[in-house]
C-alpha cells in the first residue's frame, strides 16, 4: 500500500547526499586566462551562496568559450540540474560522455542528471557502471538506491544505502534516505527510530526535521508531525503541509494514493527527481540539488536558460519571450505598498538589500486586492526553489509569499 505513495514522495524527500555542496573534479586546464579564471571563481562562488541562475550564467559563458572545457561542461550541467532543467543537463552530458566515456565524473553526473529528470531506469543503469568502477563513491551509491526506490525496488535501494554507510559512516544524507526508504516500503516505526537519532544530532538539517515530520504523518501522529513543522517553517508554509498532512494518513489507511507529494526545497542537498505536477503540496525548506518537480523547460537549450538568468530588472515587462516565461514560472510575492511609486522604491531597496539572493531573477510591481502593490521576484523552476528563496527572506524578516503560475 504505502508502495504506491512512493512515487509522489520519494523524489521530493530523498538527498542526494551531498553533505557539502558539490565541487566536482579538475578535468581541464581551460580559461586559464584573466576572464576564464574570473567567471570560474564567479561560477563557484555563485553556486557555493545558491545562486544557481547567476551560476549557469558564469558556467555557459565558459562553456560556450570552450565546449571542451569540461570542468565547464560539468558546472553547467550541475547547476542546470539545480535550478529545475534536468533535462537539458542530461542532453548536455550525453553528449560530453560521447566524447570522452572514460571519465566516470561525467557519466556520475549524467546519472544524477537522468534520476532528476525522471528516468529511473536509465539513472540506475548509469550509476550502476559508474558504481562497479568506484566501488568505494557514497554519493554514486546513495543516488543509485534513490533510483532503485523509484523503480520500487525498496530491498535494492536500501542495500545500496548501507553499501554507501560503509563508506561515508553515519553520513546523514544516506541515513535520510535509508529511513524513508524504510517508512515508504511499510516500515515506518523504523524508519521514524532511525531519522529521529539523525534530526537530535548537532548540525541536523531542516529538511531532515521535516522529513522526520512527514513520516510522522504517515504513522498518523500529526500532532508530532505539526511540532516538527513549526520547529522550522513559517506559518503559511505549516499550514500549507498541515492541510497535506490530514489527507495523507486517510488515504494511505484507505490504499488510495495521495492527491499531491509533499516538496522539500533547499540547497543542493536535496535530491530531486521530478515527479507529477500537482495542485498543492506540503513545503520544507532545505536547499534542492535537482529541483524536485516538474519544472524544466525539457526542449530549450542552455542558452535558453541563461536567458532568464539575467542581472534583477525593474521593468513592467519585458519582451513577449520574457514576459511568457515570468507567467509559465513560479514566483514570489514580496512587500505590500499603497501606491505603484511605493512599490518602485520598495522594489529598488529589496534589489539592493537582497542581490546575493535575488541576482538572476526578473524583479517587477505587481499589484493585489484593495490596490495593494507587490514586488514580484521571477521565474523560478520549481516550487521547490521559489519555497526556499521565501525562506532565506522570511530569516530577513522580509513578507514573502510563494505564488504559482
Amino acid at each position: 500500500m504505502l508502495r504506491k505513495f512512493t512515487f509522489c514522495v520519494v523524489a521530493s524527500v530523498f538527498l542526494w547526499g551531498c553533505e557539502t555542496l558539490e565541487k566536482g573534479p579538475e578535468l581541464s586546464d581551460a580559461g586559464s586566462e584573466p576572464i576564464g579564471e574570473f567567471l570560474r571563481t564567479a561560477a563557484a562562488n555563485s553556486q557555493n551562496s545558491f545562486n544557481y541562475p547567476s551560476a549557469v550564467n558564469y558556467y555557459h559563458n565558459l562553456y560556450t568559450r570552450d565546449p571542451d572545457d569540461l570542468d565547464a561542461t560539468l558546472g553547467l550541467a550541475r547547476n542546470l540540474r539545480y535550478i529545475g532543467a534536468s533535462g537539458q543537463a542530461a542532453d548536455l552530458l550525453a553528449k560530453a560522455v560521447l566524447d570522452n566515456p572514460e571519465l566516470t565524473a561525467l557519466r556520475a553526473e549524467l546519472g544524477k542528471a537522468q534520476l532528476a529528470s525522471g528516468e529511473a531506469a536509465e539513472a540506475a543503469a548509469t550509476l550502476l557502471r559508474v558504481s562497479q568502477e568506484e566501488p568505494g563513491n557514497w554519493e554514486v551509491l546513495s543516488a543509485l538506491g534513490i533510483a532503485h526506490d523509484l523503480l520500487g525496488q525498496p530491498d535494492s535501494a536500501q542495500r545500496h544505502y548501507r553499501a554507501a554507510l560503509e563508506q561515508s559512516p553515519n553520513n546523514r544524507s544516506v541515513v535520510n534516505n535509508l529511513a524513508l526508504s524504510m517508512a515508504l516500503s511499510g516500515d515506518i516505526d523504523r524508519g521514524i527510530t532511525l531519522l529521529r537519532e539523525v534530526s537530535n544530532r548537532p548540525g541536523a538539517t531542516v529538511q531532515v526535521r521535516q522529513n522526520l515530520a512527514l513520516m510522522y504523518a504517515m504513522k498518523g501522529d500529526l500532532t508530532t508531525a505539526e511540532r516538527l513543522a513549526r520547529l522550522d517553517l513559517p506559518p503559511e508554509m505549516v499550514e500549507h503541509n498541515l492541510e497535506y498532512y490530514r489527507r495523507l494518513y486517510p488515504n494511505l489507511v484507505a490504499g488510495l494514493q495521495p492527491q499531491s507529494a509533499p516538496i522539500t526545497s533547499g540547497a543542493p542537498r536535496a535530491a530531486a527527481a521530478p515527479v507529477q505536477k500537482v495542485e498543492s503540496e506540503p513545503v520544507a525548506v532545505e536547499p534542492v540539488e535537482a529541483t524536485p518537480e516538474t519544472g524544466q523547460a525539457q526542449s530549450a537549450e542552455p542558452a535558453q536558460i541563461v536567458a532568464r538568468a539575467a542581472a534583477p530588472t525593474e521593468a513592467a515587462g519585458g519582451s513577449r519571450a520574457e514576459d511568457e516565461a515570468f507567467a509559465a514560472g513560479f514566483k514570489i510575492r514580496l512587500g505590500g505598498y499603497a501606491s505603484r511609486a511605493r512599490a518602485e522604491q520598495g522594489l529598488t531597496a529589496l534589489r539592493d538589500a537582497h542581490i546575493d539572493l535575488l541576482s538572476g531573477l526578473q524583479l517587477r510591481i505587481g499589484d493585489v486586492d484593495d490596490a495593494v502593490y507587490t514586488v514580484l521576484a521571477g521565474p523560478l523552476a520549481s516550487e521547490a526553489l521559489a519555497a526556499d528563496l521565501c525562506t532565506k527572506l522570511h530569516s530577513r524578516r522580509e513578507r514573502c509569499t510563494l505564488v504559482a503560475p
